[in-house]
């Protein structure tokens, strides 16, 4: 599970689409963490909830 002290941050970026089906409608950010490794992450504008998205290492 991802973790650590934030060391820099980059967004957010408002996306959204699908609005033809379920859509989606969220900010997303990469952090890199104090674990050496760059995460995706996004909030979703609905629900409030916080995923990470993807990984780079």
């Amino acid at each position: 599970m991802p973790g650590g002290t934030v060391l820099e941050c980059a967004g957010p970026w408002r996306t959204s689409g699908g609005w033809w089906t379920n859509g989606w409608d969220r900010d997303e950010w990469d952090v890199a963490l104090a674990d050496r490794a760059i995460y995706r992450v996004h909030r979703d504008r609905a629900t409030g909830q916080w995923f990470v998205e993807g990984v780079w290492d």
